[in-house]
């Protein structure tokens, strides 16, 4: 017989947890979401193909509806990219915006205090309360500053092109807002 346990070493939750906490919740999420299906969905549909009789119903936790909370169209991580493409958004409009999509979801929870920038989720391996503040700020895809120079340094053409069209874009960015 062969039994299996998966440790969730990598989940925790802290006083304040930040965009990278929920990134570390979410990976152990996907971990046990593919413990589940490999060895009790998958496991269990093979016994039945064979005709073997487990002799026993296996029962477990899963955790699909808290992966789709977080990582498909219309979840939080898809309302975070929305948002970091408009224009004055907040992170307060973002959790404004992840509460009314989700507040009937059994798996969010969210704090009774109007203008919080905290939300919760019920994870696999217990409740975490995320503060969203910094949250659009760091989903923001910017290249490091020396990303330009160093391009432009390359012995490869294409590249020096790339590097030149980045840092005008920059210039011109940095001209516009001054």
């Amino acid at each position: 017989a062969f039994f299996g346990v998966l440790d969730i070493a990598g989940f925790e939750s802290f006083e304040r947890n930040s965009l990278e906490q929920l990134f570390i919740n979410l990976s152990n999420e996907l971990l046990q979401k593919h413990f589940n299906e490999h060895f009790f969905k998958m496991e269990l549909q093979e016994y039945k193909a064979e005709g073997i009789e487990v002799g026993v119903e296996v029962k477990y936790q899963d955790n699909s509806d808290i992966v789709t909370l977080i990582d498909s169209k219309g979840g939080i991580l898809s309302i975070l990219d929305d948002e970091a493409l408009i224009p004055k958004t907040t992170d307060q409009t973002f959790v404004s915006k992840v509460v009314k999509a989700h507040t009937t979801n059994a798996r969010f929870t969210t704090t009774k205090l109007g203008g919080s920038l905290n939300f919760g989720i019920k994870h696999f391996a217990g409740q975490v309360t995320y503060d969203a503040a910094g949250f659009l700020e760091k989903n923001v895809a910017k290249l490091p500053d020396e990303a330009p120079a160093l391009l432009q340094a390359s012995s490869l053409s294409v590249l020096k092109e790339v590097g030149a069209k980045i840092a005008d874009e920059i210039k011109e960015a940095e001209g516009g807002t001054r």
